[in-house]
């Protein structure tokens, strides 16, 4: 990116506590000391984190839970703070799911045993699958194969639980006061 120096170092540069999401943090402090953030509108670069092993990509998601959830903590107050949509996200696919899923067993288990959890199975599938599939068409580009952006669609609603994690975490380590 480009910068003034005069901006940077009027805001104090990068908050160098922040593990990952520093660039949007900077631009929120940009903005609060009443600068303006310019882009063109064209992809000016690919970012390639060279996520080869499920391990990297599991650490990877962990940090940008715990720092997501740090920058909305900063920037809540504000109003459009960064990251609410994915803190919110990550609560609803792991806590919600599982709260929805609890209830939809309770429900098949009170339809006689086996019948009642295939249909809850059934739902819970095509309920997953709907979400993959929603989160597929808007990965999807001519340059990204339909496989690819299913699987990327998959992988988004895997991120959700490590990002918990990392948001659970940064909540430990704010109760600690670290």
């Amino acid at each position: 990116f480009l910068i003034r120096t005069n901006c940077f170092q009027a805001v104090g540069g990068f908050n160098t506590r922040i593990i990952a999401g520093e660039e949007p943090e900077l631009g929120f402090r940009i903005r609060q000391h009443g600068w303006k953030i310019l882009r063109i509108d064209h992809e000016m670069t690919w970012h390639d984190a060279n996520l080869i092993k499920v391990s990297s990509w599991w650490r990877r998601e962990l940090r940008g839970g715990y720092a997501g959830l740090d920058v909305h903590s900063r920037t809540g107050r504000d109003s459009h703070p960064y990251f609410a949509r994915m803190v919110r996200s990550a609560w609803f696919w792991t806590v919600g799911w599982l709260l929805a899923l609890i209830v939809m067993a309770t429900i098949g288990g009170m339809l006689k045993g086996a019948p009642g959890m295939m249909i809850v199975g059934l739902l819970w599938s095509m309920a997953t699958a709907i979400q993959v599939f929603r989160i597929a068409s808007r990965y999807r580009r001519p340059q990204i194969s339909i496989f690819d952006s299913v699987w990327m669609a998959i992988l988004t609603i895997l991120s959700k639980w490590p990002q918990i994690l990392g948001q659970m975490a940064f909540l430990r380590d704010r109760r600690l006061g670290r």
